[in-house]
């Protein structure tokens, strides 16, 4: 099985946050809004249609889905979701770690378990994830259905990195999540938080040197093209809710 097949397959463990506020006015049938993060065939694009039938099949409801930009950035569609506008949503923790400062511990370094297999357990049985973290989202106006992981975090950057040492004042983009900035302050380079929509052309005109993103985004959205030397850190896995 290919590597991205691997990641799609993950779908099957996905999950989303929708708000609890909308629930209650959803007894007779209605289109309900979803949006996730990424492009069409990606991770949480497939967990999406996979729902939307499995919906549409089941109720008389019917599922409208937005993929990334259609509604703007990822605080975006958050913003609108503890608004009542959207439904449900896909969003990593990278982006409520303001919103939620627990959900940043997904990305304290080399902590996650990195096989496929221990992942995927750790996910299914977390005590953490799937009882302490509902609490927190219900805090905040939403109701957390699952997490699920997408992929080891890969960087890209400019030129080969062999060392720590190589990093040494990379401007490397992060999320919006000040645990990951202090992350990359720690590897020795400069953490750059931007939002996805300006990370290709800031690569390409070495407004910043890096990112890091899993394998399959770093496809999907062509960073290879414009970021194309890959280092596997084994530091941590892109997770979602």
């Amino acid at each position: 099985m290919s590597t991205m097949s691997k990641f799609k397959k993950l779908a099957g463990f996905s999950a989303f946050a929708f708000a609890a506020m909308t629930a209650a006015n959803s007894v007779n049938a209605a289109n309900w809004r979803y949006a996730h993060e990424e492009y069409e065939g990606d991770v949480q694009d497939v967990f999406a249609y996979d729902f939307k039938e499995y919906i549409e099949d089941n109720s008389d409801h019917t599922l409208q889905i937005y993929r990334f930009g259609e509604l703007g950035e990822s605080d975006d569609i958050m913003e609108q979701t503890q608004a009542g506008i959207l439904n449900f949503v896909n969003q990593s923790p990278g982006f409520t770690g303001s919103l939620i400062p627990e959900a940043q511990i997904f990305f304290i370094p080399y902590l996650m378990p990195t096989d496929m297999d221990t992942v995927i357990k750790f996910f299914r049985e977390s005590e953490a994830i799937n009882e302490d973290f509902p609490e927190l989202y219900a805090q905040n106006g939403l109701e957390l259905l699952q997490m699920y992981p997408e992929g080891e975090m890969v960087v890209t950057v400019d030129e080969p990195v062999s060392k720590p040492e190589d990093f040494n004042n990379k401007k490397i983009r992060v999320m919006t999540n000040p645990l990951l900035s202090e992350t990359y302050s720690a590897f020795g380079a400069t953490p750059t938080p931007l939002p996805w929509g300006e990370v290709y052309g800031a690569l390409q005109t070495n407004m910043i040197q890096g990112q890091e993103n899993p394998i399959f985004w770093i496809e999907s959205g062509g960073l290879y093209e414009v970021s194309p030397n890959l280092v596997f850190t084994s530091h941590g896995w892109f997770t979602t809710a």
